[in-house]
């Protein structure tokens, strides 16, 4: 069994390593689903969607281990969960950039460039998106929409020292895909997608909440630690993009498969994971979140636009999401309140979706 290396282990000082690393994959899986098929791109096949799918799964498992992660350390460093501090963080984190898409999504409807209801430009506003098909340019929001309302709840669940919170967790996992499955049945796709979403934000929950047990349990580590858990990527990959009989239960399986690659390139962050710590991977991390808001407005293949043309439209997502990350988000972190504890506190100012 190779050696492992469990950064920022419960209490330990340290940075939680290739972090950033797969949120550069996820934003990459993003980009290529939501590229295909606009002018001058690649053409859009099916798979495409599934893949660009794959890669906000990926952002949601890793969203519920980090939040859960840094705040269980939190009342065990402090004996306390700070809710205020919780919200104010996640306020500074998302709400400048995203605020600042739609302040200019406004300005470009009301000059004519572009057209969409102003009840699409509300409910996003309110963080609601997920609840009802919108337009395009506010359409993604649906993914950052479902998070923000998953965190209405959760903190509060850990801040109660709630006994049920992890098995509250345990069964939104196992429950979900069963539920998504019986409403899409019932022809009610958002909620079926809604649920889809908790499946994959549980399973990171828990996977921080029970880390300690599962390390503790040889067999668990034995797998992690094999060079076959290489076949989980490869078995992941096919059942994310599989649109069959039974496929709704498979997400399930795929948020599952995620989680464990998580631990396994936190707790080993040597091979193939390195590539994950290789610094333009880590910046690109780091710029995720912007380029998540950002890329929707030239990355549409339903509008035929000079600004949504390849290779233009990929240029104006990046040109638009350093000047998000340079000028908007980076200034307002200095805002948080410094810590004793830098390390943890460059943790949090990692939390993205």
């Amino acid at each position: 069994m190779p050696q492992t290396q469990s950064a920022l282990p419960y209490g330990a000082p340290s940075r939680l390593p290739s972090l950033d690393g797969i949120r550069a994959l996820s934003i990459l899986a993003v980009l290529f689903g939501h590229l295909a098929g606009t002018r001058g791109a690649f053409p859009h096949l099916r798979f495409m969607g599934s893949i660009g799918f794959l890669g906000v799964r990926v952002f949601f498992v890793l969203s519920g281990f980090l939040i859960t992660f840094l705040l269980l350390e939190e009342r065990e460093r402090t004996g306390v969960i700070s809710l205020r501090g919780f919200y104010r963080r996640r306020m500074l984190r998302i709400f400048p950039a995203f605020y600042f898409y739609l302040l200019t999504i406004t300005l470009l409807k009301i000059s004519g460039v572009l057209h969409l209801p102003w009840g699409d430009l509300a409910i996003s506003a309110g963080f609601l998106t997920d609840l009802r098909l919108t337009d395009w340019n506010v359409g993604h929001f649906w993914s950052l929409s479902t998070v923000e309302q998953f965190y209405l709840l959760w903190p509060a669940l850990l801040f109660a020292r709630c006994t049920h919170a992890v098995t509250t967790a345990v069964v939104a996992m196992l429950m979900s895909p069963l539920l998504s499955a019986v409403l899409w049945k019932l022809n009610f796709p958002r909620l079926g997608m809604f649920f889809l979403s908790v499946n994959a934000i549980a399973t990171g929950c828990v996977l921080a909440a029970l880390r300690k047990r599962f390390h503790a349990n040889t067999v668990y580590m034995s797998v992690l630690s094999s060079r076959w858990i290489g076949l989980v990527p490869v078995i992941t990959v096919p059942l994310a993009c599989w649109e069959g009989h039974g496929a709704v239960l498979f997400y399930g399986v795929t948020a599952a498969g995620i989680a464990l690659l998580i631990d396994r390139v936190i707790t080993i962050p040597c091979g193939v994971a390195a590539f994950l710590n290789w610094q333009p991977m880590v910046w690109l991390g780091a710029m995720s979140y912007s380029l998540y808001v950002w890329q929707q407005l030239f990355l549409n293949r339903y509008v035929d636009n000079v600004f949504t043309t390849f290779p233009l439209n990929l240029a104006l997502s990046t040109i638009c999401a350093l000047l998000s990350f340079y000028f908007i988000e980076r200034p307002l972190q200095s805002l948080k309140k410094p810590s004793a504890r830098p390390a943890i506190e460059t943790a949090r100012a990692l939390l993205l979706d």
